[in-house]
């Protein structure tokens, strides 16, 4: 995904790993959205380092959306780590179905 090639690119994909496993796993048997998980991660450097990448981008499209990045990242995950699960949720921020993630044990 090209979300992920560009947060390697600025420096950021390991650090963007870190974040949503740790939320996923303090959220452990919750499923959250990409946009839920934003909202969790919104004051961290990471999205604020990210949004300021973002904010220089010329194209407008939702790869301006940090959560577009954030569900790639998760998305990635659920596919490295068996406790990651892809699945789908109402979310709270948009109040429609959207992929989702959860940490299982």
């Amino acid at each position: 995904m090209f979300q992920l090639n560009y947060l390697a690119n600025i420096g950021l994909l390991h650090d963007m790993e870190k974040l949503i496993i740790n939320v996923l796993k303090q959220n452990q048997g919750k499923t959250l959205t990409s946009h839920e998980i934003l909202e969790i991660l919104q004051e961290s450097n990471v999205i604020k380092t990210l949004k300021s990448y973002l904010d220089r981008y010329e194209k407008s499209s939702g790869f301006k959306e940090p959560a577009s990045h954030i569900g790639a990242v998760a998305s990635q995950l659920a596919q490295n780590y068996p406790n990651i699960k892809h699945t789908t949720s109402k979310c709270s921020v948009l109040h429609k179905k959207e992929d989702a993630f959860i940490y299982c044990i």
